[in-house]
């Protein structure tokens, strides 16, 4: 299975997008933390205010390099995650000494567009046209504060969102990397299509899983999903095990038990992977990420329990080589 060179490039494409989402939605972050009364005024966005200039688009597209970084080792990616956060660094250095100047600035634009925004006709760039006087509000009273928490959300998302990465570290790690690549993404499907199914069927009769975080989600459909997870990895390893070839430590213990009990666990990291993006989004006051998967959100919304669950399958097999020597394995 030779797909290491794909995954590498759709990996990149994935990652831009996700960025590109997130930069949007740490714009609504920043306004409820430090102006969470002007918010009620409109309410709940369907998707994140998008700031769509060539800085950003930049940045989305320099930052995401980092998984065509993974594809050259775990050295490379490390590079480029210590690389990005002295870039940022310095970025945040560079605002704070300028602060007073950014703060003169919106003040002025605040004045310049004046405190009433006539309605349009549409109710999204109504939306939009209060959101940008509440950010200018923001950067005009309290820009120290906005400047600290861009830089971290910034880099908790770039961290967070780079975890897709890790599927090119175990798809570059010899043949039983590639088979955890697989695994993790396709029982992650069944996860979340047995969770919908059952959540679905049984409306009405279910409990709310997490209601502060995510109302909609059952316990029922979460239990469900992750017991399907739990039959879909060793389901899997039957299906592109190759026992000549991959060992997975047969002669102490049955793969496909260990297995099992590990698509538990997986199912259950990815339930987390779900209630935390649900949780920003709770916070952020907004519905969806993005509308790249038309009735089904953005991208960070269908990707955001394998950015959990990647890491972890990646440091598990990491561990697993450490104990166990294993032919065709790559650092």
């Amino acid at each position: 299975m030779q797909w290491s060179p794909t995954l590498a490039l759709g990996n990149y494409i994935l990652t831009v997008i996700a960025m590109i989402e997130w930069t949007a939605m740490k714009r609504h972050l920043k306004v409820v933390l430090l102006l969470p009364a002007a918010i009620d005024q409109v309410g709940d966005y369907a998707t994140p205010v998008a700031q769509p200039n060539l800085f950003i688009i930049l940045k989305c597209l320099g930052c995401s390099l980092c998984s065509l970084f993974a594809y050259f080792g775990m050295g490379s990616f490390n590079f480029a995650l210590g690389f990005y956060f002295i870039f940022w660094v310095s970025l945040t250095l560079i605002g704070s000494n300028n602060a007073e100047k950014k703060a003169r600035t919106a003040k002025k634009q605040i004045s310049g567009s004046g405190t009433n925004t006539p309605p349009t006709g549409s109710p999204r760039e109504d939306m939009i046209a209060i959101f940008d006087q509440h950010e200018l509000t923001v950067q005009a009273t309290k820009y120290s504060a906005e400047l600290f928490l861009n830089f971290c959300f910034e880099y908790f998302g770039f961290v967070w969102i780079t975890g897709i990465s890790y599927a090119v570290l175990l798809d570059r790690s010899g043949p039983q990397g590639k088979v955890l690549c697989f695994i993790v993404i396709l029982a992650n499907w069944c996860n979340d299509i047995f969770a919908l199914i059952v959540g679905v069927s049984l409306k009405g009769y279910t409990r709310p899983l997490y209601p502060r975080i995510s109302p909609n989600k059952s316990l029922e459909g979460a239990v469900a999903g992750t017991i399907a997870n739990g039959f879909a990895w060793p389901i899997l390893l039957w299906i592109m095990n190759d026992e000549e070839t991959m060992y997975w430590g047969q002669d102490y213990v049955n793969p496909y038990i260990v297995f099992f009990f590990l698509g538990i666990l997986f199912g259950c990291f990815g339930v987390v992977g779900d209630l935390l993006q649900s949780l920003f989004k709770r916070t952020a006051r907004i519905k969806d990420t993005g509308t790249f998967f038309p009735g089904h959100g953005g991208v960070l919304d269908r990707i955001d329990g394998l950015l959990v669950c990647y890491p972890l399958a990646w440091w598990m097999f990491w561990l697993f080589t450490r104990l166990v020597h294993l032919p065709g394995h790559n650092e």
